[in-house]
């Protein structure tokens, strides 16, 4: 390629990048990679010993620091989040922070974990760990309480998609049985 074509090439990308609302979905997309599909990746190598395109020192207790600094991230940005989203430029600042948390060059999630995080959850920590015993109780008594629905429930939505299945079958290929899996004789599908 000549100058010319790198120029322009340049400079179209620029306008997009810049562009806040054109670029708002490759910068979405961007964040999705740099804040869960390669930590996630990482984190997998990490749990699985394979270091090899790691930094020395990388290891599970970094992941562990990214997600629970990213794990409050997302807290924030569900609190805040149409404020936040209307920013100019907001996806742009968020995968420019997301990379920062995340590259094992920068340490950004150690950094933060170490200096914030931990010690305010380490503050909190009795009250904590109140609150998530009384939601864990809050919870089982609410399943006991609701059990027979919530199995109902989860037996529909098996059923369901079951019968959902089929049904894709048959329209994308003819074929299928003509009742559901479960026998009943009423969810017919027609052929």
């Amino acid at each position: 390629m000549d100058a010319t074509s790198i120029m322009l090439a340049g400079r179209v990308g620029l306008a997009v990048l810049l562009n806040p609302t054109a670029s708002t979905v490759l910068a979405r997309g961007a964040c999705m990679g740099a804040g869960i599909v390669y930590p996630a990746y990482a984190s997998f190598c990490a749990l699985e010993n394979r270091h090899e395109w790691l930094p020395a020192g990388v290891d599970e207790q970094t992941w562990l620091m990214y997600w629970s600094v990213y794990g409050m991230y997302s807290l924030v940005e569900d609190c805040c989040g149409d404020a936040l989203r209307s920013l100019p430029l907001y996806y742009h600042a968020k995968c420019a922070m997301l990379l920062w948390l995340a590259l094992p060059q920068t340490r950004g999630a150690s950094l933060l974990y170490s200096r914030f995080l931990r010690p305010t959850l380490s503050r909190f920590r009795p009250k904590i760990d109140v609150c998530v015993a009384r939601a864990g109780e809050a919870a089982a008594y609410t399943y006991a309480m609701y059990k027979v629905p919530i199995d109902a429930l989860i037996a529909a939505m098996g059923a369901g998609s079951c019968q959902a299945k089929e049904f894709v079958a048959w329209l994308f290929d003819g074929k299928g049985s003509s009742t559901s899996g479960r026998g009943t004789g009423r969810n017919t599908i027609i052929s």
